[in-house]
């Protein structure tokens, strides 16, 4: 496709990017609008909301020499305006092509946000919408494609993996974030003040009183202003919940299941750059729950079931994490044919499937090229996919879990930390080296030696506690050697992390101290080296650097070596 640079006045960058900016708001909305309409053809207001918003959205780029935006939307608005005048009435051929054009503007968009001028094909778009508007969709017809590159539709997010450049702030939090900075410059003052008297030789009263009093006065004060900082960075998941109603609504369409989306928590606050990277593991899991887990209409009655299935979205909070949950009521995932394709795949042996939990035998989903599917499609079977999901999490320093019941449905859970930009960390000390664990993914710490802490077998290392085995792994192996079976070591100490319901012990020579800490990002020369042992690193008090450990990773959890 051709595509040529699009010349924007300089004194007209700014606007453009409030039009960029409110345009794919009203795009957001319009996907979730004409869904709903969809599903009630018969709501007029909805239907008058929608020409509303193509209205405005056709005004805009006209105001502004976008053409193509232009006529695109003005198409589109023509065939509601049917609709809303009692000319035409909704039906899913129509939706499709509605649809399909919401694509093609979003892609006109995109455009004009890249400042790139591409050529693109509208004519059969337009063919296609002034069909809908004179005589109906032509029987059969397919809408034509928005553009060359993937849809969201075809499992395949087409929007940027860098940060958006803007976000909304709400102004009760800039409020406060103003008054806490206003409080620092106070305490700022006293203490220049305060420096000044003593610079000029002047006698001072109880000065280590003062310090005492204005260091703890400052440690409250930026303490609160991160927090204030941290908080205008938060955005509601509704930013990636409002995709899927369509995307749920064209993979029944495509693959001829009725499926119900219920969505509910969607005012649950995420880190923004939680919030632009994990759209990407969603939809493959809410896709999953769509191809894999609903079944046929006709399966579903035969098992007694409503022939519309159910897919349940939804958002909360649990202590200072945010938990995403899919659950659906499908047909579940039967555990003798997962178990079945691991030995095929040479993934366990027979005498290990016979002996494991089913917690162990659904995580066995999460390995590289697995699956269950008979045939490859577009939507499924090409055995890639719940592994990336898995490195995606563990990417955000998030756990997935898991749980289904054959016949009744399945369920996944995505455990998120609400922000990566700071942690509580637990300093630890591994060959002479310090390092920082995160404190959510400590169960316990044990002293060594400790009772029943075994010799190796098979050349791995467990400590029996109570009525379970610990398997450990000594980190200083690990980070050095990358190998993460254990020697019997006698003295030092063991970091019990936790993941669903598998416990695994670090091994390391000396615990130190916690410490609330700010986590940077390796930067672009570390991150070529894909060290997944490394969730990022921090400056120490003391000026020092030391490095944030992934413990999932290191515990052996986390799928490593996914594209």
């Amino acid at each position: 496709m051709r595509e040529e640079d699009l010349i924007i006045d300089p004194d007209m960058e700014e606007i453009v990017q409030g039009f960029v900016i409110e345009s794919t708001e009203y795009l957001e909305h319009l996907d979730q609008d004409l869904v709903s309409l969809d599903e009630n053809p018969g709501d007029m207001e909805l239907v008058g909301k929608v020409f509303r918003a193509f209205h405005t959205l056709k005004g805009n780029s006209r105001a502004l020499g976008f053409l193509d935006m232009e006529t695109m939307v003005h198409r589109t608005e023509d065939v509601i305006r049917k609709v809303r005048d009692g000319e035409a009435r909704v039906v899913p051929a129509m939706m499709d092509v509605l649809l399909a054009s919401v694509d093609m503007v979003k892609a006109l968009l995109n455009d004009i946000s890249e400042k790139k001028k591409r050529e693109r094909d509208l004519a059969p778009l337009i063919a296609q919408l002034q069909a809908v508007n004179e005589d109906g969709p032509a029987p059969g017809a397919e809408p034509a494609a928005a553009a060359t590159e993937p849809s969201v539709a075809a499992g395949t997010s087409t929007e940027k993996k860098t940060a958006a450049p803007t976000i909304r702030v709400d102004t009760i939090k800039l409020d406060k974030l103003l008054s806490t900075a206003g409080e620092l410059v106070l305490s700022k003052n006293r203490l220049l003040n305060f420096t000044q008297r003593l610079e000029q030789g002047q006698a001072v009263a109880s000065p280590e009183e003062f310090l005492n009093e204005i260091n703890a006065q400052l440690g409250f004060l930026v303490s609160d202003m991160q927090v204030d900082v941290m908080s205008t960075r938060m955005q509601p998941i509704s930013r990636v919940f409002s995709k899927y109603p369509r995307v749920v609504r064209d993979l029944g369409r495509e693959t001829g299941k009725e499926i119900e989306l219920v969505i509910t928590g969607q005012e649950t606050e995420l880190d923004n750059a939680i919030i632009e990277e994990i759209g990407d593991p969603l939809i493959h899991m809410v896709r999953n729950s769509c191809d894999h887990g609903v079944e046929m209409p006709d399966a579903r009655v035969a098992a007694g079931k409503n022939p519309k299935g159910r897919v349940e979205l939804s958002a909360y909070y649990e202590g200072n994490f945010a938990i995403i949950s899919i659950r659906d009521d499908g047909k579940g995932i039967d555990t003798e044919v997962i178990k079945r394709k691991a030995i095929e795949k040479k993934l366990i042996s027979p005498e290990q499937a016979a002996t494991m939990a089913k917690s162990d035998i659904l995580n066995l989903i999460f390995l590289p090229g697995f699956s269950t599917a008979e045939k490859v499609t577009a939507v499924s079977g090409r055995g890639v996919g719940m592994d990336v999901v898995k490195n995606s999490i563990g990417k955000l320093k998030g756990i997935i879990e898991m749980d289904s019941e054959k016949g009744k449905g399945t369920v996944l859970k995505i455990k998120l930390p609400l922000t990566l930009a700071s942690m509580i960390g637990l300093e630890i000390e591994v060959g002479g080296i310090r390092y920082l664990v995160p404190q959510e993914a400590i169960v316990e710490i044990v002293r060594l030696p400790a009772s029943g802490y075994a010799a190796a077998v098979k050349d791995k290392t467990f400590l029996f506690r109570g009525n379970y085995t610990l398997p450990v792994v000594n980190v200083r192996d690990m980070l050095i050697n990358g190998n993460k079976n254990a020697a019997p070591v006698q003295q030092g100490y063991l970091i019990v992390t936790s993941e669903v319901e598998k416990r695994t012990g670090l091994l390391v020579d000396n615990v130190l101290q916690q410490h609330e800490v700010v986590v940077k990002p390796l930067g672009k020369y570390l991150s070529r080296f894909h060290l997944s042992e490394i969730n990022g690193a921090t400056i120490m008090g003391d000026g020092s650097i030391e490095l944030v450990i992934n413990a999932s990773v290191i515990a052996g959890f986390q799928t490593q070596g996914a594209a």
